[in-house]
């Protein structure tokens, strides 16, 4: 959750400026709608948009409370029609500061908002307080300005006085007034808040329950028949109470809940519609980035890079298009944390599902506030990376954390990658309200001493096989707000006049998309192959070896970027050839080396091009037959290719005058006719000196004449002097000389 601490006063102005009441958007977009089946869609959510939510940042200091009365101002102005019958207005009381918790409020301010609360302009509305965390300081007046309060169990409230001298006895009047208009809590207890000389008393009599004030006690005990008398708070100590206790044992909070999901289910109605809403006025300055293919580490950073630009002018609406099938749940949970930590009154996110989020991929879509897909679009299932169970567990740690950011349920999320979890529909009592929970997140669901609040149902993911849904089932389960035909209907929805500015990577990235695209590999692959065997064909360093270099370099450059390519790809194909050069130039034998190297270059193209090493799953199956096909493809055209540069490239008019005509008919056979006769059992005993290091065939000059030797296994260095032991046709075996 985002804190912001006092003494960023700007930062709460701000906050307080941007944030709206909830479905005010919306509600702009029901009149917009064109179609039948929109306007459909949009008038259904409308019965249910009788909730709004309206952010109270504090300590409420400055013109906070001019900010507040603004923005509910606007959810007032919206037409009755839409609104319905006294609608409910939330007001979430968000500490900037845990420690703080709104001490330092500002008395004036404070005051200015509960009369606000309490005056006849809010009369056709219900406000509720919601306290999510602890409130004290004179934050605690507009508190007792709402009808209701709702509060966490742990959260507490009071110390209203705390930072304070001696009260006057017109701030004590001022709190006395709110606490009998409201009747929240007591008169006692609301002083006891903020005045820690006056004692506090539960006083039980026959005609039931009353809070007094020491003195209110010493007046009643002649009078009334006292059963028995508990203090809440005595002389130095200002009442503190925790929504567990005013809940519980004094009956004052309507309701605890746990966050943000609870209490809509308590308002009986979706979580999302209790989402500050950051469109002023209901207009949106929207962009759209792009999450296009494996989800890597460009991509990721590129993503994050471009929202913190776009979070520097007034962009309040971010699309996130996404076509990808997942590659890292690493990468998809920061970049997941990274969306959900955003500040929702400041910027709302929409993940649009274009075409398919596989495996991790889905969790990048429940980082942002909703969720709307395409009706044919996929949500989960399997993707690029198949986790294992172990891997499973640390994804559904982390993935908890993203859905309580942004106040959903975790069950149905973790179910699109984790093929062992079952959800279960569960009703609330009492309600038509569903929702979907492992047997896990609904244990943690009990609240009030009702462990059965919520009825299990039926298993709708029976732990077989992992989640997948299409946009309509995904809008059935609330894994998405809405299911749409086109990217049209859904700017509708959003009442988007026109699309979203899309902001286009840069030239390097897309210029890394070119290269990673399959056929454009497999030609980088064709060169450089063909480059690297033409120069191995020919003695030197020359041309060849140079387009060779730069050919695998790009190759692994872009699939490295890309993320589909890491070191060990890298280190497999530099290996690889080190073991082909070995069996070349240096150990000519079996060809295990040259066998072995050449398996290893093969492994470390394919592997470049995909980002998995076995195939798992139906995604991984799918995929491993194109990234074969792409380096099978290059070594075909490589083999062609050498065969017509042998074949023909000699006849050509320009090559025919650097390049030898192999020899042909009868020129042929008398070569070969020479070569058959040759006999150097003539050279046996003779001494002479290598010219290059003997590992164990080289080089050795005999007189005036240099031939081909091999040592009987040793290593021979250069310069050494040998002796020829052994003749056998053409092969001249050396030992080292006496």
């Amino acid at each position: 959750m985002l804190c912001f601490r006092p003494s960023c006063r700007f930062s709460q102005i701000l906050l307080s400026c941007a944030t709206l009441a909830l479905m005010a958007g919306e509600s702009k977009a029901q009149q917009a709608a064109k179609t039948a089946e929109t306007s459909t869609k949009e008038s259904g959510k409308a019965e249910n948009a009788g909730s709004f939510l309206v952010r109270v940042p504090i300590p409420i200091t400055g013109s906070v409370d001019e900010q507040v009365r603004r923005q509910i101002r606007h959810v007032t102005s919206a037409p009755r029609g839409v609104l319905g019958n006294r609608p409910t207005i939330v007001l979430e009381f968000w500490p900037g500061d845990d420690a703080g918790q709104g001490v330092g409020s500002e008395f004036e301010r404070s005051l200015a908002l509960a009369r606000f609360l309490t005056g006849k302009e809010l009369g056709k509305y219900r406000t509720m307080a919601y306290l999510p965390r602890s409130v004290f300081g004179h934050a605690v007046l507009p508190v007792l300005a709402c009808e209701e309060i709702v509060m966490a169990p742990t959260a507490e409230l009071g110390n209203a006085g705390e930072g304070e001298g001696a009260m006057s006895p017109m701030i004590k009047g001022f709190y006395k007034d709110v606490a009998e208009r409201r009747r929240t809590l007591p008169v006692a207890v609301a002083l006891g808040m903020l005045d820690k000389s006056i004692t506090v008393q539960e006083v039980k009599t026959a005609d039931g329950t009353k809070y007094l004030t020491g003195e209110e006690y010493e007046e009643v005990r002649e009078e009334e028949n006292i059963l028995a008398v508990e203090e809440l708070a005595g002389p130095g100590d200002f009442v503190k109470l925790n929504g567990d206790t005013l809940r519980r044992e004094l009956g004052f909070v309507s309701h605890l809940v746990n966050d943000r999901r609870d209490l809509a289910a308590v308002l009986g109605i979706a979580t999302d519609d209790l989402a500050p809403n950051p469109s002023i006025g209901g207009e949106w300055h929207a962009v759209r980035v792009d999450l296009i293919g494996p989800v890597t580490k460009t991509s990721a950073r590129r993503i994050k890079r471009t929202i913190e630009e776009q979070l520097q002018g007034d962009t309040n609406l971010i699309c996130v298009w996404i076509d990808s099938p997942g590659g890292s749940p690493e990468l998809s949970l920061d970049l997941a944390n990274y969306i959900a930590s955003l500040d929702a009154t400041r910027v709302r996110t929409i993940a649009y599902v274009a075409n398919k989020a596989l495996g991790d991929a889905s969790i990048v879509a429940m980082g942002c506030d909703h969720v709307v897909m395409k009706s044919d679009a996929k949500l989960g299932g399997d993707g690029t990376f198949q986790p294992n169970k172990d891997q499973i567990e640390g994804i559904r740690v982390s993935l908890k954390h993203v859905c309580d950011t942004k106040s959903k349920n975790w069950s149905l999320p973790a179910a699109l990658i984790d093929p062992s979890l079952e959800v279960f529909r569960c009703n609330l009592r009492g309600t038509d309200v569903s929702g979907y929970f492992s047997d896990e997140e609904l244990d943690s669901q009990k609240l009030e001493g009702r462990p059965d609040r919520w009825e299990k149902g039926e298993a709708v993911v029976g732990g077989e096989a992992t989640l997948q849904a299409d946009g309509v089932q995904a809008e059935e389960l609330g894994l998405a707000r809405f299911a749409v035909r086109d990217y049209d209907e859904f700017k509708q929805l959003y009442d988007l006049q026109n699309d979203p500015d899309l902001v286009q990577p840069s030239w390097a990235d897309d210029f890394i998309e070119f290269l990673a695209q399959p056929h454009v590999a497999a030609t980088l692959l064709f060169f450089g192959g063909f480059a690297l065997m033409a120069e191995l064909s020919s003695p030197g360093m020359g041309l060849g070896a140079f387009i060779a270099s730069v050919c695998f370099v790009i190759f692994f450059w872009a699939q490295f970027l890309h993320g589909t390519a890491d070191w060990l790809e890298v280190l497999l194909f530099v290996l690889g050839l080190a073991f082909i050069a070995l069996e070349i130039f240096v150990v000519p034998g079996f060809g295990v080396c040259g066998i072995g190297g050449a398996a290893l270059v093969l492994a470390s193209l394919i592997l470049a091009s995909q980002t998995f090493i076995i195939p798992r799953n139906d995604y991984q199956m799918e995929q491993f037959p194109r990234s074969l096909m792409t380096v099978i493809g290059a070594g075909g055209g490589i083999m062609v290719g050498l065969f017509t540069l042998r074949k023909y490239l000699h006849k050509a008019p320009l090559f025919n005058r650097v390049m030898l005509q192999p020899p042909e008919g009868d020129d042929l056979s008398e070569l070969e006719r020479r070569e058959s006769l040759v006999n150097y059992d003539d050279y046996l005993g003779h001494v002479g000196t290598t010219t290059t290091s003997l590992v164990p065939s080289g080089k050795a000059m005999f007189g005036d004449r240099l031939l081909n030797v091999i040592s009987n296994g040793e290593m021979i260095d250069k310069g050494s002097r040998v002796k020829v032991h052994a003749v056998h046709g053409n092969r001249i075996l050396v030992s080292l000389a006496k």
